[in-house]
């Protein structure tokens, strides 16, 4: 079963951790998405401060990291007109694995129980941006129906930019 646990300040040094193995992992892979530094305690503190930062839990184990913005991202409306959807929207930000839960067929279901926090907050726009060369996210959120709406510089980057309208009610 997989459960977003809230970010906790004791976390910080584990969040870490994760985002130094998922930068292993790109490099292996043949690009660098996450520079080293990154996220700063500053980043990690913002995520806390305004609860936007989760724990992925599979079966009561701590497996990864994720931050959803219910409240949008100021470059994400600096772009607007890349968007389809018009209105309120959440984005998904540093999405990543512990390596001991990579390679398990969990990443579809995990984007689900995304979606359905943010179904559950009212929200039915979802929005996320990767990297030109992670092939492995372009996959996972073609999989889950996400629309990618092109190549776009973000202040962080080229980016893939994908979209999902969500059946909220």
């Amino acid at each position: 079963m997989i459960n977003l646990r809230p970010l906790s300040r004791n976390d910080f040094f584990l969040v870490k951790e994760f985002i130094s193995q998922g930068r292993r992992y790109q490099n292996t892979l043949g690009f660098e998405q996450w520079l080293e530094g990154y996220p700063s305690d500053d980043l990690l503190e913002t995520d806390f401060s305004l609860q936007r930062g989760y724990i992925i839990e599979v079966d009561d184990e701590e497996a990864g990291y994720v931050v959803i913005d219910l409240n949008g991202d100021p470059e994400y409306d600096r772009l607007s007109q890349i968007w389809t959807h018009k209105g309120r929207y959440a984005v998904v930000h540093r999405l990543v694995l512990n390596d001991r839960f990579r390679g398990r067929g969990l990443a579809t279901a995990l984007i689900g129980v995304i979606e359905e926090h943010i179904m559950r907050h009212g929200i039915s726009i979802v929005r996320f941006d990767t990297g030109i060369k992670n092939v492995p996210m372009q996959r996972l959120l073609t999989r889950c129906d996400y629309d990618c709406r092109g190549s776009y510089a973000f202040i962080w980057g080229e980016r893939l930019a994908y979209e999902k309208l969500l059946p909220c009610t």
